[in-house]
């Protein structure tokens, strides 16, 4: 009898374990961040954020903006906008979004990842500013999904 009982509940304790790795509960945790890039003249698009690990549950990222301002002191701060673009990890300079524009302070934005690269578990993130003539600093926040 004891024999019996200690089979049942290392098999119940199996079981339970299989059913916890199916279900997420050990999943690795997705990336999340801020931080500060400065981008340059003529919009062109400058990595802020490489190998951002993501869970693949989802068919987005998640982007917000919290302030763009001057690199210039001089310069007055009316900058309200940029624009954001996710990229393959490791095959350079392959775009695996659309370029978005971001404004500030409005939260966070489901950046959509293009077909074929939904299984790509890590992206570098990348800003440019929304005015070709104009240098800029933006802060911003992610999440991986």
């Amino acid at each position: 009898m004891r024999k019996r009982f200690i089979s049942f509940f290392s098999g119940l304790v199996l079981m339970m374990m299989v059913l916890l790795l199916n279900s997420g509960f050990f999943a690795f945790a997705i990336d999340e961040g801020r931080g500060t890039v400065a981008v340059g003249y003529n919009s062109v698009m400058t990595q802020a954020k490489a190998g951002i690990k993501r869970t693949r549950d989802f068919s987005y990222a998640s982007v917000a903006v919290s302030s763009v301002y001057p690199v210039n002191t001089y310069s007055e701060d009316n900058y309200t906008r940029c624009f954001t673009k996710l990229f393959h990890n490791t095959i350079g300079n392959t775009p695996i979004s659309d370029k978005y524009l971001l404004m500030e302070g409005t939260g966070y934005q489901k950046i959509t990842i293009n077909e074929g690269y939904l299984s790509q578990s890590k992206f570098d993130l990348c800003f440019a500013g929304y005015n070709a003539n104009l240098a800029a600093y933006i802060a911003y926040a992610y999440k991986g999904n």
